[in-house]
């Protein structure tokens, strides 16, 4: 009998706590990028399709803008601020909204692309259009360059290296955290095994002090969620992105637990759930 694959449970964040100052929004976010890093590997048409589709006409506006103002001013008002804005009067179809001519060589682009992959949802703009932004700034603009360039990238080369996805999973992030120093007395001609010894206990009185402080903080602190079942994303990204049926995906050889459509289809719903997005009838 084949040993059964272990399924790794993943964290929205690479702690067990939630850090200070972060919530349950901060959370959805990150399993938001898990989703879309999903998305670039086990469907990678999808950002093939997007640079081929939407970033010439993306560029249309943004490399003559680029040569007013500079690529880095241009990228960082677009990614900074514009583009949330960009994707609220989009999705919503507000064409009172001064947003809503803004970049409008791409807008109709994009909204067919997203409806396209079944990836209709106002974050989900704002995701591509922070791709987009990335990928034209790094991009000299000239159309025969760029149209060679497409035709001879693979749609996994385009997905991972020649257009990344600017969203990867959350990595350990211990080097992000506040610092909290020890301070002790530098070494000045004394017994090298005497001042080890005294530097080593006043190390561990500190450090003791500061565990009864975390301690104390524990309880006041949320607990950060793990998705037991990451696949879940791919399961989502093959119904979505591929219009996968719930038969099609169970019998997916690639997916490590195998289940029946009823499975699948919790799955995906749970996995919908966690990034908040709105799902099409599930099909048999």
């Amino acid at each position: 009998m084949p040993r059964k694959r272990k399924n790794k449970a993943l964290s929205a964040y690479p702690r067990k706590y939630l850090p200070s100052g972060r919530d349950s929004a901060d959370e959805r976010e990150k399993f938001r990028e898990l989703f879309l890093y999903q998305v670039a590997l086990t469907t990678p048409e999808v950002v093939t399709d997007l640079a081929r589709a939407v970033l010439p006409a993306y560029g249309e506006t943004f490399w003559p803008e680029a040569k007013r103002r500079g690529a880095a001013s241009v990228w960082l008002d677009n990614g900074g601020k514009y583009h949330r804005e960009m994707a609220r009067a989009w999705f919503h179809r507000d064409t009172g909204s001064k947003w809503w001519n803004r970049y409008g060589t791409a807008r109709d682009e994009l909204l067919a692309w997203a409806k396209r992959y079944r990836l209709e949802a106002e974050w989900l703009l704002h995701a591509a259009l922070d791709a987009l932004v990335n990928w034209a700034r790094d991009r000299v603009p000239d159309d025969d360059k760029l149209t060679a360039a497409l035709e001879r990238e693979e749609p996994r080369s385009i997905a991972t290296s020649g257009y990344p996805w600017p969203f990867l999973p959350p990595w350990s992030s211990w080097r992000d955290s506040p610092k909290r120093c020890f301070e002790y007395p530098v070494w000045d001609g004394h017994d090298e095994r005497h001042y080890q010894k005294i530097v080593t206990e006043e190390f561990e009185k500190h450090l003791t002090k500061y565990l009864h402080e975390i301690q104390a903080e524990v309880p006041l602190r949320k607990r950060v969620r793990l998705v037991t079942k990451p696949e879940r994303f791919k399961m989502l990204a093959l119904y979505l992105c591929r219009r996968q049926t719930l038969d099609q995906i169970a019998e997916n050889e690639n997916l490590k637990s195998r289940k029946d459509p009823t499975g699948v289809s919790r799955d995906i719903r749970e996995a919908a759930k966690l990034i908040d997005l709105p799902l099409p009838s599930q099909r048999r």
